[in-house]
Parts: structure tokens; sequence; C-alpha cells
């Protein structure tokens, strides 16, 4: 079997590109935060990326819109069970497993969180490949896809999300 053809084969297999998904949020987890009644800003959870789970610090880039406004990285975090950290820090936590049923919620921070009502989020996730040489190693042509490590996948997805508390 040729390179191409096992690239060919992963990718019939998968269906959906380089991610085991195209569904990035979790679908009808958009929320307000609330903290001693007060909304302090808004959470989603992020669906799993592969099949069996990666490590935090193979998560590159966040991205996100709501409603047409970047969120910055500093008003946004991840929750992992109990470990939270700004996206800017995944790549600091290589001990971190994000096995493939644990719910991992991106938390952002914004007074007065979102109201009540149809929201549009943009998502990109980029992620490097979480366990080396996908495509065989010393093969012809291999050295041109090894770039897995330089070159992450990513991953988009726009969805119509309703947050239905005030």
């Amino acid at each position: 079997m040729t390179l191409e053809e096992k690239i060919a084969a992963i990718d019939a297999a998968t269906g959906h590109g380089e991610f085991m998904t195209d569904d990035i949020i979790g679908e009808g987890t958009l929320k307000n935060k609330i903290i001693c009644g007060c909304r302090t800003g808004y959470m989603f959870k992020l669906n799993n990326l592969s099949y069996r789970g990666v490590w935090i610090s193979t998560l590159e880039n966040i991205r996100l819109k709501v409603d047409g406004e970047e969120v910055s990285h500093n008003d946004m975090s991840i929750q992992l069970r109990d470990f939270l950290c700004n996206v800017d820090e995944t790549g600091n936590n290589t001990d971190v497993f994000w096995a493939a049923k644990d719910e991992l919620w991106v938390i952002v921070n914004k007074v007065g969180g979102l109201s009540a009502g149809e929201h549009t989020l943009e998502i990109e996730v980029s992620k490097r490949n979480d366990f080396g040489h996908s495509f065989g190693e010393a093969e012809e042509g291999y050295v041109e896809r090894a770039l897995e490590f330089q070159h992450p996948a990513t991953g988009r997805q726009t969805i119509i999300c309703r947050i239905e508390e005030a």
C-alpha cells in the first residue's frame, strides 16, 4: 500500500478531515457562569477531538468569536475536572490528559454574561498531533507529510446557540 493509499484510507475512515468530529462545541451546552447570583461570564463544552483522548499540551490555540466579537485570550480559560488554566497556558501542561469521555469546558469571563436568546459562536481550534508519526516512518514521501508538529491541524465551527436564562 502506498503512502497516498494509506492517507486516503485514514481520511475515509474518519470522514472528518483531521479531527474526529466536525462538532467542536457541545450542542446545547452554552450557559452563563453565575457566581453568588451574578453573571460573571459564560461557558460551553468543547467536544474531544480524538476517539482516544488528547494531552492538553497539544492544544495550540483556541480562537473564539461570539456574535462577531473576538474573545481575548486573557478572558478565556479551560476547565477539565479540577484543572483550570488560561488557554495560552495549555502547552505548559504536558501531564494533563483529556480522556475521550472527559468534559472540557471553555470559560469566558465577561461581566453580565450573555443575554437571553440566540448567539453565534465561531470557534477555531488548532491541535498538534498527539502521538507522533501518523503516516508511517521512513516511507517514501513521508518527509513532506511529517509536519504535524510544526503545522497543527485546525478545526472550525460556526454554531448558533441559545441562552435560556436572562
